[in-house]
């Protein structure tokens, strides 16, 4: 019974915050009238996973991406049903912390910025996992003039806490405020509790660097390892890139997507985090169709990982592409993967596969897990 009135609760907080989000969305994107046939196949359709499939997704996504469709999937289901079905939701924080990647995927160690520091559950490491008894002495050997990237190892979602790092003058210098070896030290046991990875900061391809020059942009791709035959298939991919003026290329902090089909080429419009379409930018940086560079290889390195993660059917990847022409891996999502931005800009999130996700999620349990700090 208490597991039961656990389930309804989280139900009801997911279904409350998709809602507000959704009106605001709406807001933005207009009431569009729709099909009354098209919504009730919608209904029909999604109704069979519990909850209610609010007619404003439909709504919203079809009015952005220009695509009508039932197999558009409902947030607060997607979120409340599905997610929790295909991954174990009580392994996701080991499996997303970014300390771990290069322990569970050796083999794929080349794919990963260059780390220079790690703090794993309050000790200091070096980039070869070697316990670090004196910090100060090996901050002190980082380069003069470098910059790093300073982000959680874990719980990094919408950029939240990733810092720029500027070292010089014997400090290190984050957001205009300079701190010597020590009260760095202490930044980092405070701020991050020691969990975190120090990287060197990449240098992007100029394709890439165009959207905005300050963040270093990713292509999210999202892969779904099929419940019929483990098969695994990369089913969404969009370009992230930044607001100007800031860091991180997530919209929760201001970015933006654009739709990137399966040849490679980019949409025509691009889509904020509250459906905002701006064709300018899409066709001002696309004005030279060609494929987004890297795009192949990152579907081919993310179809090998996914197969990895046993316990988890959807993952959402970061990569970007360097200046000198490779491909490197930020982010491996498996928890409340964002759902809504891949929707708004190429349609149905499964597609092909939304019926056997449906069947899959009808017939097994999901998990459900309560992790908070005291």
């Amino acid at each position: 019974m208490l597991k039961q009135i656990i389930n309804l609760v989280m139900e009801k907080k997911e279904g409350w915050y998709s809602r507000r989000k959704s009106r605001r969305i709406l807001n933005n994107t207009g009431r569009i009238s729709i099909d009354l046939k098209l919504v009730d196949r919608y209904r029909e359709k999604w109704t069979r996973l519990g909850g209610r499939p609010w007619k404003a997704y439909l709504q919203i996504y079809g009015a952005v991406s220009g695509i009508w469709s039932e197999d558009y999937v409902p947030e607060n289901i997607y979120y409340g049903r599905i997610e929790p079905t295909l991954n174990r939701k009580d392994f996701a924080l080991a499996y997303a912390d970014k300390n771990f990647y290069e322990r569970y995927l050796p083999e794929n160690r080349c794919l990963f910025p260059i780390v220079r520091l790690r703090g794993i559950n309050g000790k200091v490491y070096d980039p070869k996992y070697r316990l670090i008894e004196e910090p100060s002495a090996f901050l002190d050997l980082l380069e003069e003039g470098g910059e790093l990237i300073l982000k959680p190892a874990s719980e990094s979602s919408g950029g939240k806490n990733v810092s720029l790092v500027k070292v010089g003058g014997g400090c290190f210098n984050i957001g205009g405020e300079a701190f010597n070896t020590s009260h760095f030290i202490r930044y980092l046991t405070v701020r991050y509790r020691n969990n975190f990875v120090l990287q060197d900061r990449i240098a992007q391809h100029p394709f890439y660097a165009r959207f905005n020059p300050e963040s270093v942009n990713t292509v999210r791709i999202y892969t779904y390892r099929s419940v019929r035959d483990e098969s695994v298939h990369a089913i969404q991919a969009v370009l992230r890139f930044g607001q100007a003026g800031i860091l991180v290329d997530n919209q929760a902090a201001g970015g933006r997507s654009i739709g990137i089909n399966s040849s490679g080429m980019l949409n025509a419009f691009s889509v904020d985090k509250w459906g905002c379409v701006n064709q300018e930018v899409a066709a001002r940086e696309n004005s030279d169709p060609s494929p987004v560079p890297g795009f192949e290889q990152m579907i081919d390195e993310a179809k090998g990982i996914a197969g990895k993660y046993y316990f988890h059917r959807l993952l959402g990847f970061d990569f970007c592409y360097t200046a000198t022409k490779e491909v490197k891996l930020l982010e491996i999502n498996c928890k409340n993967i964002e759902i809504n931005f891949l929707q708004m800009n190429n349609g149905p999130l499964f597609g092909l596969f939304t019926d056997e996700v449906i069947e899959y999620c009808l017939h097994n349990r999901k998990t459900v897990i309560l992790d908070f700090h005291i």
